[in-house]
């Protein structure tokens, strides 16, 4: 989780990589890869924190200046008193726009959907209107305590910007 929280940022992780297990240090490569693909426009994009309405859900979304793609970031952080968490706004993205968002899943934390899965949720990309991203959300998996989840949000081809 901090190191899929760290992506926001600078990808300050700030652990000692020799106490990590073989398990640990796969994933925080698997990480460094991510980040090193990415951060050339992560630098330059616009930092949203959001709001949701469980404290224990912490999200931050990433936009490109340009605006052609962004990516979530929620993490879980404790036990919540909510059975369901409830969906996510989005922010600074084109109201006219349409884009493709897909649930990218991170190393340690797949999250158990139980009968809530759908296609969405279990990472089928789908599109929707930039107005909608951002007045009605997108749906959250069910996450347990200590896990992340990412998403990526493009534009689609030949949607105005």
């Amino acid at each position: 989780m901090r190191a899929g929280t760290a992506l926001a940022g600078h990808f300050g992780v700030e652990l000692d990589p020799h106490a990590l297990d073989d398990e640990q240090r796969t994933e925080l490569r698997q990480w460094v890869e991510v980040y090193k693909r990415e951060r050339e426009w992560l630098h330059r994009a616009y930092l949203y924190r959001l709001d949701h309405a469980d404290p224990t859900i912490v999200a931050t979304l990433v936009v490109a200046r340009d605006g052609g793609q962004a990516r979530v970031a929620v993490a879980k952080l404790d036990t919540s008193a909510h059975a369901v968490p409830g969906p996510l706004r989005l922010a600074g993205l084109a109201a006219g726009a349409t884009y493709r968002v897909q649930r990218q899943d991170t190393w340690r934390s797949r999250a158990a959907q139980a009968k809530l899965s759908t296609a969405f949720l279990d990472g089928a990309p789908v599109e929707v209107p930039g107005v909608a991203l951002m007045s009605a959300g997108i749906a959250l998996p069910l996450l347990p305590p200590g896990s992340l989840c990412r998403y990526t949000v493009e534009l689609v081809p030949g949607s105005p910007a």
